[in-house]
């Protein structure tokens, strides 16, 4: 039996090819015809491919950017600020204390040398009631440091707040805030054993302190709020330090202009990056962020450049499909009538077969495999010519125009190649059940 199945199969494709060869201008025909319908769709395809590859790359055409500045807001000023964190600036101490240089969440007590002793005193006071030592301990840790090294004990006291200045999630850092918050308000019970440059130094950590709180509170508030728009995709927070290190970053030759400003005021602001589900409704979601209440002074949004590549990509689409049904029905056409050729050709042989008792598969059998044979001989021809045309696109564009990126074939080779074979394969067989339908009926 499997025998007699091997021989049959064998008898199909010599009968197939038999009969392509003899139809041969035909075969040639509904070759190149399905060949070029291939090439067609794979061009389109490859083309739409890099073009949402190349949309990814520029930036700010899929994102709206959100710029807020904490500065300039006025929620930030110090007389809003809540019972639990309200600076005592009117005590006669505190004008007696030595200037705070605040930068980047660090302070820096500075004071005539006739002081220095006393400011070195005051800031190992702040830092033991900070850490709720007791007045032994504070005195042991005094007696620890002198002047050289009292540098690195001022940086210990503002550690906490230190750690929340490059702050990436603004969930997190609102609670840590808080929590650090609750640990400042305990230490208010013990503000009175300070006093001079001390109690300069506590008033000072409070105004940083309750800075930082009320800008992560005021930039999240903003965060869940666009997250509760519609159309919102992701969105993405990125504080002023991290822009700044970003840029440092990608801009490394330019190290002593980062360094002037990492030293300095950062003039770059608090971002947020959000992506949207659908490029129809971005205006609406433009408008929305637009009249949210709060720091938010500068939207980036090109939305007129997305709506025009997306035109491009759906006219690219629309024109790919009509080329590609007027081309499979030129194909289809092409191979019905080589099949049909085939047949009129054998049609004597038929007769024979049906006297003979024959069914209808083994009679069409050798006919669909012709199709089957088109098919596949156009797919691989359509591949072969599709990689090295590709191939000499790609190195041509990247030689003169290294400003496109272009995908690598090796990305999407096999399921190119899936493709061609399905299309070519089904499309013969579809022209060969087409053409045979009559004297099936027969």
């Amino acid at each position: 039996m499997n025998k007699r199945k091997k021989v049959s199969i064998l008898y199909f494709l010599e009968q197939s090819i038999k009969s392509l060869w003899r139809n041969g201008v035909m075969t040639f025909a509904s070759i190149a015809v399905l060949l070029s319908c291939l090439l067609v769709l794979g061009s389109f395809v490859l083309l739409l491919v890099n073009v949402n590859y190349n949309v990814q790359n520029i930036g700010m055409l899929n994102y709206i950017l959100v710029f807020v500045d904490t500065d300039r807001d006025p929620s930030l000023s110090t007389e809003e600020v809540d019972d639990a964190f309200t600076i005592d600036q009117a005590s006669p101490e505190t004008t007696a204390s030595g200037s705070i240089v605040e930068n980047g969440g660090s302070a820096e007590t500075t004071s005539d040398s006739g002081n220095a002793g006393q400011s070195e005193s005051s800031l190992v006071r702040v830092r033991g009631l900070w850490d709720d030592m007791s007045d032994a301990d504070i005195a042991s840790l005094g007696s620890k440091y002198d002047g050289e090294e009292i540098t690195s004990l001022q940086s210990g006291v503002l550690s906490s707040t230190e750690e929340l200045v490059n702050f990436t999630d603004l969930s997190k850092a609102r609670t840590e805030v808080e929590d650090l918050r609750e640990r400042f308000a305990s230490v208010k019970a013990r503000k009175a054993e300070l006093g001079g440059d001390a109690l300069g130094v506590y008033n000072d950590t409070e105004t940083e302190l309750t800075n930082i709180y009320k800008r992560i509170t005021s930039l999240n508030d903003i965060e869940l709020a666009i997250r509760q728009l519609d159309n919102v995709d992701t969105v993405k927070f990125t504080s002023k330090a991290q822009a700044l290190a970003e840029m440092n970053e990608k801009y490394a030759e330019y190290t002593d202009l980062f360094d002037r400003l990492k030293s300095g005021d950062n003039p770059l602001t608090d971002q947020f990056t959000i992506t949207y589900k659908d490029n129809t409704g971005v205006n609406e979601l433009k408008t929305s962020i637009e009249h949210m209440t709060g720091m938010i002074y500068k939207i980036n949004c090109q939305v007129e450049i997305a709506n025009t590549i997306e035109n491009v990509r759906s006219g690219i689409v629309f024109v790919f499909v009509w080329f590609l049904v007027i081309l499979i029905v030129v194909s289809m056409f092409v191979i019905i009538n080589t099949i049909k050729l085939a047949v009129f050709s054998r049609r004597q042989e038929i007769m024979v077969m049906r006297y003979v008792g024959a069914t209808n598969a083994f009679i069409t059998t050798p006919f669909v495999f012709e199709g089957v044979i088109i098919g596949l001989v156009a797919s691989i021809a359509a591949y072969i010519v599709q990689y090295y045309t590709y191939m000499y696109i790609h190195n041509t564009v990247l030689t003169k125009f290294p400003f496109i990126s272009v995908v690598d074939f090796g990305s999407f080779g096999g399921i190119l190649l899936v493709g061609f074979l399905g299309l070519g394969i089904l499309t013969g067989i579809i022209g060969s059940v087409i053409s045979l339908h009559k004297y099936l009926r027969a």
